[in-house]
């Protein structure tokens, strides 16, 4: 290897699926070497996942000596395998816990002192099938009323009942179902009024150019001065949530609650925990809510 010549690896952590690259870069051009994917989804162990992940990690550093690493790409890592998203979603750890970046220096340590005796391997892998397009997708404005622009007619009704609110807050179906059939006009039949939110109470109702859509149990989320609804303390311990599981929350309503600033006690459960949710957000819902982030 001549002086100018360098082998970088890069991570891209994931829960299931976490995807690895190798680059040679000689001066100011890179020739990719490999690229391959650990595949995790048939270990529900997450120290059976760590140590799948350490193993295959190692042998990668053993075949391609890659000289740059960094210690926050594997802290990142071992925090995504103990914080699982979609189904497996069970909460949310601290990426600053104090054992977790002590294990990552311990990994990084170990990597870092097998690479000037590893060997370069000509070999590429072509299994890289690593999604990277939602963490590059563009977070869409909220839509806004064009003047002289016809909305919706559910939306103007809703904007007529609630005195041009976006947000309405409803304590029970029964509650939702008679605004259907009194505001919005809908046909006072039961397959008509969206019978499949029997089963939830503390309804969100929000209003945009595009329709109207619908959260249920996470009114008591929200600190609108117009929602009676509002529990500080529920949404200290719960809040959180609306970023992390798939399909809790609309992601339109989602983005208009933070932008107008309803989400203030919304917080990991742990130190710190505010402060990395709001400055973190964006990235957090991308990561934990996949398809349903700028979803359809």
């Amino acid at each position: 290897m001549t002086d100018n010549e360098r082998i970088i690896l890069g991570i891209d952590p994931g829960t299931n699926v976490m995807g690895y690259g190798v680059l040679k870069a000689v001066g100011n051009k890179a020739q990719l070497m490999a690229l391959g994917v650990i595949d995790l989804r048939k270990m529900h162990d997450p120290y059976i996942r760590l140590g799948k992940i350490f193993e295959r990690i190692t042998g990668i550093i053993d075949e391609y000596l890659p000289d740059e690493i960094n210690r926050e790409d594997v802290a990142f890592l071992l925090w995504a395998v103990n914080s699982p998203v979609g189904d497996s979603f069970d909460g949310v750890e601290n990426p600053l816990d104090e054992d977790l970046l002590k294990f990552a220096d311990v990994i990084y340590n170990r990597l870092d002192a097998v690479f000037e005796e590893a060997l370069i391997s000509e070999n590429l892998a072509v299994d890289w099938i690593m999604e990277t397009e939602l963490m590059q997708k563009k977070r869409e404005p909220l839509p806004t009323a064009v003047p002289g622009e016809k909305l919706p007619t559910n939306v103007e009704r809703f904007l007529e009942a609630s005195k041009g609110e976006a947000l309405m807050f409803f304590d029970s179906y029964e509650a939702l179902k008679v605004f259907f059939v009194q505001a919005l006009k809908w046909e006072d039949e039961e397959d008509s009024l969206l019978p499949d939110l029997k089963e939830f109470d503390n309804f969100v109702l929000y209003a945009n150019p595009k329709g109207l859509l619908i959260g249920p149990d996470v009114a008591s989320y929200f600190a609108d001065k117009h929602n009676p609804l509002y529990s500080a303390e529920e949404a200290e311990e719960e809040a959180y949530e609306l970023f992390c599981e798939e399909g809790l929350c609309p992601f339109d309503l989602l983005k208009y609650a933070m932008e107008h600033d309803l989400l203030p006690e919304a917080q990991f459960p742990f130190e710190n925990g505010k402060a990395l949710l709001h400055e973190n957000w964006d990235f957090v819902a991308r990561w934990y809510l996949g398809e349903y982030y700028e979803g359809e």
